[in-house]
């Protein structure tokens, strides 16, 4: 049968019509369903049944429409012919009507039956969680704020909907405010809120007013057994605020869904839900992030709890003395995950590295599938010196990378490639890096494999992708493990770009990362002149810097990434003197001028009696440091030793790895 044959027969026979009507009054019907089955509180399935079942009786409608010509012809010669059709169509619709009550009045036969029966024919295991918002009861015995109530229902409602969660319609609750509180199987025989709802949790809430002013109460039940599974903090507002007393309860209701979902419930106190969201966003080094996120929710004590490692790791003192006050102050009402993060940030904070890791371990236990505790916990463990421990926490993460690739950041990268090199297992990080489609950490760690796997070619070949600002690093570490007399292949790019580097310098890299990294500062002319043994010019840099007066030179210093004012700006006067000092009490160690090499020694002791009173884990034995440098350049091994080991006492823990790979701690 040819195209245009076929359309016309098509038409002839009133398929398209047919097929029409059938769209239009299916699409009709399934609205209806979604709209009103709710309503009527059918079971979820329903509206999806209707779905299907008009779209299994389209084909069906279409073949009988091809089959059997629906309306008559006018001949009157096959008038019998015709009413034999009609009484056949007749025949076919009569059993489809009939299904289709018997699948309504199935529907609504089952909705009472599962009303009735809910708590046996819908375990708790299989069935989906729906909350009910009861109208909150008004306890002010003033009329006019009787729809308050109403309205905190629908608006909590309507802000557990945003999460795809459940809910009893406003209607509905307003008709079974008698109900609430009403349990299952009660001796009175009454219907309960479950059996009529289907919603296994309640909101339920009241409200007082005490001169202009209304307090709310509101708590989370189960409908179940009526035991309360969270009680909301009391808000007190004026009258006129009222609505924002409900969106205070609603955000705290969302944020508790949304750890419940999270499954968290039993490691963390509920924050409101934009805090919670918020919080996830921010950084552990980010102390201006939990700042912001405490100005949505003051009460969120595990955003206090890092605000207090934050805040000691940035040395911000009077911040963490007021957060450690608080913390404090709510102890009781802390999780145990929240209480061994706060002793996790106080035992780095005093240097007492055991107990920070048994304390991160502990959480570690509580939820082992946070990425951010693996790590944390991973870390703990190199600042006891246990590479090995390390790598196989890390691994827990690397062994399923396919599953976690997209969630590893940077530093879980270069911390499981520290710990492999600090066990001597390079070829395992260079063999895994190779893995990766793209890079996504900086390659400081693979560049270390490759340099203690002594892979000069690969070295050469990866040269034009390292960017400027590592040469000086990558230099300085080729020193520490190649012999003397070897080329060191970074030197010449050194130089090549020795305008990068400057003395002062109001960077970021300079004035902080200084006294980060290892006392090392990548950006100075004196270090890259050190670096590249030029003693001489090394030496009359630094004692131009003597005199800075580091705190106003640092005035005004603003960052585009990162920190936004420079951290430890209060100490950066005794942190920049330290390192001036320190280095050139090396320079005259490498140049064999013993005498003025311990006079720096003696001049760096002078410092202690200035010692900051709250330092963090990178600065801590920082003086001791220095004196172990430069006695192991003079090659007074025994005071070197003495002094590294009078460093890790005083909490320099971190510099574990800077032993073995420090130029200055060579021999």
């Amino acid at each position: 049968m040819k195209i245009r044959q076929f359309i016309s027969e098509l038409k002839r026979r009133k398929v398209f019509r047919v097929a029409s009507v059938y769209v239009v009054t299916a699409w009709l019907l399934i609205e209806i369903a979604a709209t009103t089955f709710p309503m009527f509180e059918f079971p979820d399935w329903t509206p999806r049944f209707v779905v299907i079942l008009s779209i299994i009786g389209f084909p069906i409608a279409l073949s009988l429409a091809w089959a059997y010509e629906v309306k008559a012809e006018t001949n009157p010669e096959n008038k019998k012919e015709e009413e034999e059709k009609k009484i056949w169509v007749f025949r076919w619709q009569t059993p489809v009507i009939v299904i289709m009550i018997g699948i309504i009045g199935f529907l609504v036969w089952n909705s009472r039956q599962q009303r009735a029966n809910s708590t046996n024919i819908l375990p708790e295991s299989v069935r989906s969680e729906k909350v009910a918002v009861a109208v909150f009861n008004n306890f002010t015995n003033d009329p006019n704020l009787d729809a308050f109530g109403s309205m905190a229902s629908e608006w909590i409602a309507s802000g557990l909907r945003e999460l795809k969660i459940r809910t009893s319609s406003p209607e509905m609750m307003r008709k079974c405010k008698e109900n609430v509180g009403i349990l299952p199987n009660n001796p009175s025989g009454k219907v309960s809120l479950l059996e009529l709802t289907n919603a296994q949790y309640v909101v339920t809430g009241s409200y007082y007013q005490k001169g202009d002013s209304l307090q709310i109460t509101s708590r989370l039940e189960s409908t179940e057994t009526g035991d309360i599974i969270y009680e909301f903090p009391t808000f007190w507002g004026k009258k006129s605020q009222k609505e924002d007393l409900i969106i205070e309860i609603r955000e705290k209701l969302k944020g508790f869904w949304d750890i419940k979902m999270r499954r968290k419930l039993s490691i963390i106190n509920p924050p409101k839900y934009e805090a919670y969201q918020a919080f996830l966003e921010c950084s552990v080094l980010d102390p201006d992030c939990f700042e912001k996120v405490l100005t949505l929710d003051s009460t969120f004590l595990l955003a206090r709890t890092y605000l207090a490692y934050t805040s000691q790791l940035y040395e911000k003192d009077s911040l963490y003395r007021a957060t450690s006050t608080y913390v404090k102050q709510q102890w009781s009402k802390c999780t145990e995950f929240e209480k061994n993060y706060f002793i996790y940030a106080e035992s780095v904070k005093s240097g007492d590295y055991e107990a920070a890791l048994n304390a991160i371990n502990k959480n570690f236990q509580l939820d082992p599938n946070d990425l951010d505790l693996i790590h944390a916990s991973a870390y703990a463990y190199l600042m006891v010196n246990q590479p090995l421990a390390a790598v196989n926490r890390y691994k827990t993460v690397f062994d399923k990378h396919e599953i976690y690739k997209d969630q590893i950041s940077s530093n879980m990268y270069n911390g499981y490639y520290y710990a492999l090199n600090r066990l001597g297992r390079q070829k395992e990080v260079i063999e895994f890096d190779e893995k990766l489609q793209e890079s996504q950490h900086n390659q400081k760690e693979v560049i270390r494999a490759l340099m203690l796997e002594k892979n000069l070619p690969e070295l050469r070949n990866r040269i034009e992708n390292i960017p400027q600002s590592r040469f000086l690093e990558y230099a300085f570490m080729f020193n520490a493990i190649f012999p003397s007399d070897s080329n060191n292949i970074f030197k010449e790019l050194v130089r090549n770009n020795f305008t990068i580097y400057k003395d002062p310098a109001k960077t970021l890299d300079y004035l902080f990362w200084t006294t980060i990294r290892g006392l090392k500062n990548y950006k100075s002319k004196a270090f890259a002149h050190y670096v590249l043994s030029e003693w001489e010019q090394t030496e009359k840099i630094l004692l131009g810097l003597r005199n800075m007066d580091w705190k106003t030179y640092s005035k005004g210093f603003k960052n585009n990434t990162g920190p936004k004012y420079l951290p430890y700006r209060h100490n950066v006067d005794w942190y920049m003197s330290v390192w001036i000092e320190g280095l050139l009490g090396c320079t005259y160690a490498r140049q064999g001028r013993m005498n003025l090499a311990h006079a720096q020694i003696e001049n760096l002791e002078t410092f202690s009696q200035f010692y900051p009173k709250v330092v963090n884990r990178f600065h801590k034995g920082v003086i001791s440091y220095w004196k172990a440098r430069i006695y192991a350049i003079l090659g007074e091994k025994d005071k070197s030793v003495s002094f590294l080991t009078k460093s890790m006492e005083e909490g320099r823990r971190i510099d574990w790895g800077s032993f073995v790979y420090d130029w200055d701690l060579a021999n």
